[in-house]
């Protein structure tokens, strides 16, 4: 990792604006609410990149058309917070404890169509732990879900 001092406000504007053409296949809109104070954090930029456009790319391919992915960023208690939120069919209840694992897929009743490889989210985790950081979600069923993912702030790790 090439771990370097991290302005996550220019990183998510830069990634929510590389996955503009994404979302716009997928019919998607993708929203960034920023915090007015910076929030800096140490990490691997390439790979911070990549673990929040996994989390992106799977809100618009999960989103019906015309839906806006929200991702946001804030601090609290020592520590970032990036959620991204999705209006998508929800994970089902029982693949809830499969979601982080490598070659993972819900069932092809519920991905209706949408390709993967089901490594995304568990690279994604991956990464998100080689920042000392951690990762989640909660999901509804026909309401969506909502990423996110914890890195401990500049001058505040343990």
């Amino acid at each position: 990792m090439h771990v370097q001092r991290l302005e996550l406000a220019e990183l998510l504007s830069c990634v929510v604006n590389e996955n503009r053409p994404f979302a716009n296949t997928h019919g998607v809109d993708v929203q960034l609410e920023l915090p007015d104070e910076p929030v800096l954090v140490l990490g691997d930029q390439g790979r911070l990149v990549q673990a929040v456009t996994n989390l992106i790319a799977n809100a618009c391919k999960f989103s019906p058309p015309g839906a806006i992915v929200d991702v946001s960023c804030q601090k609290a208690d020592g520590r970032a917070i990036i959620e991204v939120q999705d209006t998508g069919p929800g994970i089902p209840v029982e693949f809830r404890p499969h979601v982080f694992q490598r070659f993972a897929q819900a069932s092809p009743d519920h991905q209706q169509g949408r390709s993967g490889s089901g490594l995304g989210l568990a690279i994604t985790k991956a990464i998100i732990e080689q920042h000392e950081g951690n990762i989640g979600f909660d999901s509804v069923v026909g309401s969506g879900s909502r990423f996110w993912l914890t890195l401990p702030l500049l001058g505040e790790q343990s």
